[in-house]
This record gives structure tokens, C-alpha cells and sequence, in this order.
């Protein structure tokens, strides 16, 4: 029987094409908080009206990978200070985003405060890699609370969901899974200090940006073989469509 599935790194699925294929898993799995205003695709929500996309709150499932988060973060402190720091992402922004950044300080990967354990959090904060809230403009947007919200260097964030997802789903037995071509290697390792260590020691750092230096993390991918006018197959018209094709 296959395993349930993870989605990562954010909490809105971003190509539905990639979620129509994901249907290989009985069911998908999100980190969503509690209370958070989930504003989903027609897809996402025909897939969640037919129980293929699943909530799960952070809570405990996050808590548990404290150690390993806090001790990764620690013994490579040194390359993530300088080569991850706020500072480093803002001077280095070229107009790319990670997820929904929003119109204030859109140079920063933001990751809501639920998935942190206050420990790993209080690390990063200490190292200057992290600052908390967003701004009014942003709550404007209907995304919760401006404080809810963690910032980072964009490739730390993606480094950071990324080990976190591979520790809940060593946890609960899942799968890790993204549509961010960029992250999907990241999941093969098996814990948060292999994968900062991959990210601290990259080459030509001066140069790199979020997704050229993602690609020297590339030791596996996840590959789908996509099929032909996979995003002309109207799945939030018929919402008993995506249990169908699964059975």
C-alpha cells in the first residue's frame, strides 16, 4: 500500500498540474496553523472537498524535531551567519520571491511561527537569521496575524521546510513531497544538519542566488512523468473526480 503524502514548503499548493499528479498517493498532507485563512485553488479545493488534500496543524509534529533542528542549526552557525543572514538576503534580492512574500520586505523567505519550535526559533533570532512580523499591510492581505510570521534568507527557508518536512514525515511514516523543483532534493537527506551543511558549503556563494544555488543540492530528484493536457482535466468542475482517479 502506498504512503501518505507531505506537502511542502508552503501552505497553498502552487501548480495544480503538479497536484492532479500526486494523485499516485492516497492522500496529501499540508502543515496549515490553526485558524490560518486558507485561500485555495478551485483545485486545491475540489482535492480537499474529496479528502485527497488533508490539514494537519503544526503543533506537536513540529516540537518533536526540536533537537535535531536546534543542533543543525548550531554546529553550522558560522557559514549561516554570514553567508544566510537578513542583511545577506536583502542585499542580495534580485526580484524573486519565496511563496507569498507579500509587498513588505519581499527579499525574505517568510514561514509561519507554528513550525518553529522556541528553541530552534530563539537560535535563529540570536544569529540574526530570523525576524518576526510582517507588517499591517500584509494582515490587509488576509494572511493572519503580522506576527505570526518568521522571516529568513530565502534559501535558509528552503533549506529549513524542507529538513523540517523529512523529520515529520520520518515521523509519521509519509512522503515528503513539492512542486518547487528546487527543494525536491533537499528531502533526501535525513536530517536538518546534512541539508544546512549542504547549503553552507555551496560554491561562488557571492553569486548565487535562491534557485542557482539550490541546483548543487540536486543528489535526487522527484520526477513525474507528466501527462499530456494533464491541466485540461477539469478536476474542481466534478469534485468526486480526484477519488476516482485513485480507486
Amino acid at each position: 500500500m502506498l504512503r501518505l503524502a507531505l506537502y511542502f514548503p508552503f501552505i497553498h499548493v502552487r501548480d495544480d498540474a503538479w497536484l492532479k499528479m500526486a494523485l499516485y498517493w492516497p492522500s496529501i498532507c499540508r502543515l496549515v496553523p490553526d485558524g490560518y485563512p486558507v485561500r485555495d485553488s478551485p483545485t486545491s479545493q475540489a482535492f480537499k472537498d474529496a479528502g485527497v488534500l488533508k490539514d494537519e496543524i503544526p503543533g506537536s509534529l513540529v516540537h518533536h524535531a526540536s533537537a535535531d533542528l536546534a543542533k543543525g542549526l548550531s554546529e553550522n552557525s558560522h557559514h549561516l551567519m554570514t553567508d544566510f543572514s537578513l542583511e545577506r538576503a536583502r542585499r542580495d534580492f534580485d526580484g524573486r520571491r519565496f511563496g507569498d512574500s507579500g509587498p513588505e520586505e519581499p527579499a525574505l523567505g517568510w514561514i509561519h511561527r507554528s513550525k518553529f519550535p522556541q528553541r530552534t526559533l530563539d537560535i535563529l533570532s540570536d544569529m540574526g537569521l530570523a525576524t518576526r512580523g510582517r507588517g499591517a499591510l500584509h494582515e490587509s492581505l488576509g494572511s493572519g496575524d503580522p506576527d505570526d510570521w518568521i522571516g529568513m534568507h530565502p534559501a535558509l527557508a528552503g533549506a529549513y521546510m524542507s529538513s523540517l518536512a523529512k523529520q515529520v514525515s520520518d515521523r509519521l511514516g509519509l512522503d515528503p513531497l513539492t512542486d518547487q523543483a528546487d527543494l525536491r532534493c533537499m528531502t533526501a537527506d535525513r536530517d536538518v544538519e546534512s541539508a544546512l551543511r549542504l547549503l553552507s558549503n555551496s560554491a561562488d556563494v557571492e553569486q548565487r542566488t535562491f534557485r542557482e544555488g539550490s541546483t548543487s543540492y540536486v543528489l535526487m530528484a522527484l520526477k513525474f512523468v507528466r501527462l499530456r493536457n494533464i491541466d485540461a482535466i477539469p478536476i474542481e468542475n466534478d469534485r468526486q473526480v480526484p477519488r476516482k482517479l485513485i480507486e
